[in-house]
């Protein structure tokens, strides 16, 4: 039977329990580049991507970085679809900005990055696995899908409208960086090929494309190996 005095006993542990959350959600506050910054160089990848994503989603200032670390954090954590999804929502957010180039020669450079191998396993491709399933190169895949990017950024660096109005220095750099988009697309180009320095792919059936691997493997871009 609850009495006069456990209802106050109650009532007095109530309220400390609401004052105790409300008082952790104001100890938490909003994201901080210091929170995250601290949990990466603690490497802490898993907490400081949420941190950053929420800096991302709040387009907190200077949130450019915090997209480019969220695509780091999920490097480390060998969460490359992921990582791979979240270069995808950065060229997304920076869409007619000049950041916008940034972002698809960022994502050229992530494609080159990414282990080239990985098990189709229940239709979906896992890259950087070894599983039971059909093991798959993806230089091909990888190597289409990094020019398609860097041609974008390219095309991007190339219009004047974007470099209107922007300070000297900043002009400078917006030049520098268009001339190494255009020497980082030829590298691109020159990959996987006969000119790199590895056997692997001094033959055609693996530098190019070969047709009979590419039907066993069930998919374009990749082959069985």
């Amino acid at each position: 039977m609850l009495t006069r005095r456990n209802g106050v006993v109650l009532g007095l542990a109530l309220l400390l329990t609401i004052g105790s959350v409300i008082g952790f959600g104001a100890a938490q506050g909003p994201p901080t580049f210091q929170a995250a910054d601290k949990l990466f160089d603690q490497k802490n990848y898993a907490e400081a991507a949420g941190v950053y994503g929420a800096l991302v989603e709040a387009q907190a200032e200077d949130w450019h970085r915090a997209a480019e670390r969220l695509i780091m954090c999920k490097l480390r954590l060998s969460l490359f679809g992921e990582a791979l999804e979240a270069a995808a929502d950065y060229v997304a957010r920076t869409e007619g900005t000049r950041q916008e180039a940034r972002a698809e020669r960022l994502t050229g450079h992530l494609y080159m990055l990414l282990p080239h191998w990985g098990t189709r396993s229940g239709g979906e491709f896992h890259r950087g696995v070894r599983e039971q399933g059909t093991f798959l190169h993806s230089h091909q895949y990888d190597k289409k899908q990094a020019v398609a990017h860097m041609e974008r950024a390219r095309d991007l660096y190339a219009r004047q409208d974007l470099a209107v109005g922007l300070p000297i220095e900043e002009g400078a750099k917006w030049l520098e960086e268009r001339i190494e988009c255009t020497f980082d697309l030829v590298n691109l180009l020159s990959r996987f090929g006969i000119y790199d320095d590895e056997p692997q792919f001094w033959y055609r059936w693996w530098g190019e494309r070969d047709e009979f691997l590419a039907e066993t493997a069930g998919e374009d871009d990749f082959d069985e190996g």
